[in-house]
């Protein structure tokens, strides 16, 4: 790596550690309503920069495709339910569906207070607060481990979707990192982080791009996952950190925003 980009991203550490130290612990609520309500206020239609990552050469990331698609749950008049279809390039759709506007359309399904909790079915779990979400596996299998954090301020929000692989034994890696810049009312730009090739942390924060990182272990132990997500907004430093442990959300922590 070159110099300056390696003093961008200690840059970027210290600013990070100073922002961390002011975010609060956030108690998730046990009440289905209240979270209800934290749910519907991350739907709508938000237009989206997507941009991908495999592993690299000594635990760093490398970059892959990027594309524009647009992810939308949208609430029922009734504010009793929600359906979700995304719209993506058809070369990069997750899986098959009709084809609108030169998109394909996936339908992933129509979700309520029974459901949304359980987003990807029985084997997920899911938390909601003001302005963010946590989605992550209820009953861990080494093979693969995935995690979605959202983080939403104003008409901007962001995730970060992780997964991680194991064979027998072995402990799971990372093997692949989604990056997902959205906006409710135009496709917002990306800026790329400087310099080339694969994309190496600091204290376990990958620089994604310009004006985001990731907290991301590269290899987990037992049943312990930490993720975050970190964004630079207008003025201040937004984002996530979840701790997860034996299949429970053991801790939130939020910026303040």
């Amino acid at each position: 790596q070159s110099g300056p980009r390696r003093t961008a991203v200690g840059a970027m550490s210290s600013r990070l550690v100073g922002a961390l130290r002011a975010w609060r612990h956030c108690k998730v609520s046990d009440g289905t309503a209240e979270q209800w309500k934290h749910y519907l206020d991350l739907c709508g239609t938000w237009h989206g920069t997507w941009k991908r990552f495999a592993p690299g050469q000594k635990q760093s990331l490398q970059p892959q495709e990027q594309f524009q698609a647009v992810c939308a749950p949208c609430v029922a008049v009734d504010g009793e339910s929600v359906h979700h279809v995304n719209r993506y390039p058809p070369n990069v759709a997750p899986k098959p569906g009709r084809l609108a506007d030169g998109l394909t359309e996936v339908d992933f399904g129509r979700y309520d207070k029974s459901n949304f909790l359980t987003p990807f079915g029985p084997h997920s779990r899911a938390a909601y607060g003001p302005g963010w979400a946590v989605m992550w596996p209820a009953t861990p299998q080494p093979e693969r481990l995935a995690v979605e954090l959202i983080s939403r301020v104003g008409d901007q929000r962001q995730r970060l979707v992780a997964m991680w692989r194991g064979q027998g034994e072995d402990s799971p890696t990372l093997s692949m990192v989604t990056s997902i810049v959205e906006s409710l009312d135009k496709k917002p730009f990306l800026q790329q982080v400087r310099g080339d090739g694969d994309i190496s942390a600091e204290e376990n924060w990958y620089p994604l791009h310009a004006s985001a990182w990731a907290f991301l272990p590269w290899q987990l132990k037992g049943q312990d996952i930490q993720v975050g997500l970190a964004w630079q907004g207008k003025d201040d430093l937004h984002g996530i950190i979840a701790d997860i442990a034996e299949s429970q959300l053991r801790s939130i922590q939020v910026s303040e925003s």
